[in-house]
C-alpha cells in the first residue's frame, strides 16, 4: 500500500487527485487532471507547488529556542502590565526542561504530547496543564503576529493548535455543612476566619476577597472593577465590573475592619493578605477533620460552592443566583438595577439565619 502524503487526496467522485495542504500559513489547493493511476505525477505536482512557495516566501529564519523566546516575552514592556504574566512565567519555567531548547518553529501538538504526560507524572491536573499550554500558545501568537526578524518576517508563519485532553481528574468540591463550618472557623486564625465567613456570605472568590479596596466601598456594597487597575488589582475572572451587596453578617465584618488599613479591607499585621489558601488555612482544614486528597477540593473555592448551594437550597431564583455568583449573561442589561440589587440583598439576608451563621467560638467575635 503506498504511503500517505499529507495534502494529497483522491476524489472518489471524479477519480482525480486533489492537492489540499496548509503550508507556512497559506492554503495550497488544486484539482489536478491526474487520474488514480497517475499518483506519481500528482505527487510531483504537489512538490512543485511546495517548491514554488519556498522560493516566493524564502526560508524560515525562526530558529529561536523556546527558552529565549520565553525570556524575551517576560521581559517585554508590552507584557509587564498583563495580569496573567506570573502565570505565564510559571508555565514557561515548568516547560523549560521539556521544550526549552526546541526552536519555536518546531513546536506542535505531537511535540508537546510527551510534555503533557511528563506534567501528569509531576502530579499536575488537566486544568493546570491547560493553563500552561494557553501560556505557550500566547507566546507563539506573539511570535507569529508581533515579532519580526531582520527581514521583517514573522518568527513563525502560523500558530499551531495546541490542546490538552480532558483526563477527568478535576477535584470534587466539598460543600460545608453547618457543623463543618463551625469546626473549621474555630480552627482558623481570626483574620482568616473573618475572611472565610465574609466569603460564605458573599460568594466572592479568594483573590477578590483579598483584593477588596476601601475605594470601592459605597452604599453598603463593593463596586469591584472587572479590569486591571493601576494600583495592582488584576481584575475579575469575567473582566466585568461587579457590584457586591452585603448582608448584615458581611456588613458587620467590614464595619469592624473599617479604618484598620488605608487601602485594603482585609489585612494581617498591617499588610494586605495575598491569598486565603495559605499554611494557616491548610492546618485549620486538616484540624477540623475536613476531607483531604487529590480527588477532593480543600481550598477557599469551597466557600463559593457552599454559598451557591445555600442560595439554591433557600429557593433563590436562578437569575438572582446568577447575578450573585457573577455568572449573569452579558445579555442581562439591567442586572444591577436598583430593583435587582434589592432582590440580591434579600437573597443574601436569607443566608443570615441560625443554620447559616453557626461559626467560631465567642472569643473570636464572629457569632
Amino acid at each position: 500500500m503506498p504511503r500517505k502524503i499529507t495534502g494529497l487526496y483522491l476524489d472518489a467522485r471524479t477519480g482525480r487527485w486533489i492537492i489540499n495542504r496548509q503550508h507556512r500559513g497559506r492554503r495550497l489547493f488544486e484539482r489536478t487532471a491526474f487520474g488514480e493511476a497517475e499518483r506519481a505525477e500528482a505527487e510531483a505536482r504537489l512538490h512543485q507547488l511546495l517548491a514554488t512557495e519556498e522560493a516566493v516566501s524564502g526560508p524560515v529564519t525562526a530558529d529561536l529556542p523556546f527558552r529565549l523566546a520565553a525570556l524575551r516575552y517576560l521581559e517585554s514592556p508590552q507584557t509587564k502590565r498583563d495580569s496573567s504574566l506570573e502565570r505565564d512565567r510559571y508555565a514557561f519555567v515548568a516547560w523549560d526542561r521539556l521544550i526549552g531548547s526546541i526552536p519555536i518553529s518546531h513546536i506542535h501538538q505531537g511535540l508537546i504530547a510527551d510534555g503533557i504526560q511528563a506534567r501528569r507524572a509531576d502530579g499536575r491536573r488537566t486544568g493546570t496543564i491547560r493553563r500552561e499550554i494557553a501560556s505557550i500558545r500566547r507566546l507563539l501568537t506573539v511570535c507569529a503576529t508581533e515579532w519580526r526578524d531582520d527581514h521583517n518576517r514573522p518568527l513563525i508563519l502560523a500558530v499551531p493548535k495546541l490542546y490538552c485532553p480532558d483526563f477527568e481528574d478535576q477535584a470534587r468540591p466539598h460543600i460545608l455543612t453547618a457543623e463543618d463550618q463551625r469546626r473549621f472557623l474555630q480552627q482558623l486564625p481570626q483574620h482568616l476566619a473573618e475572611m472565610a465567613l465574609f466569603a460564605l456570605h458573599t460568594g466572592l472568590r479568594d483573590h477578590t476577597v483579598c483584593g477588596l479596596r476601601w475605594a470601592w466601598y459605597r452604599g453598603g456594597a463593593f463596586h469591584v472593577p472587572g479590569r486591571p487597575t493601576a494600583d495592582g488589582w488584576p481584575g475579575e475572572k469575567s473582566k466585568r465590573d461587579h457590584v457586591q451587596p452585603l448582608n448584615r453578617v458581611a456588613r458587620s465584618i467590614i464595619a469592624a475592619r473599617y479604618g484598620q488599613h488605608p487601602t485594603h479591607a482585609f489585612t494581617y499585621r498591617g499588610r494586605p493578605i495575598g491569598r486565603m489558601h495559605n499554611s494557616g488555612w491548610k492546618r485549620a482544614w486538616s484540624a477540623a477533620g475536613l476531607p483531604i486528597g487529590p480527588e477532593i477540593e480543600s481550598g477557599p473555592h469551597n466557600l463559593r460552592h457552599t454559598f451557591g448551594r445555600r442560595l439554591e437550597e433557600r429557593g433563590i431564583e436562578f437569575e438572582v443566583r446568577q447575578a450573585l455568583m457573577g455568572h449573569s449573561s452579558g445579555r442581562v442589561t439591567h442586572v444591577y438595577s436598583p430593583v435587582n440589587l434589592g432582590r440580591m440583598l434579600e437573597a443574601l439576608e436569607m443566608l443570615t439565619d441560625e443554620v447559616a451563621q453557626q461559626v467560631a467560638h465567642k472569643e473570636k467575635g464572629l457569632g
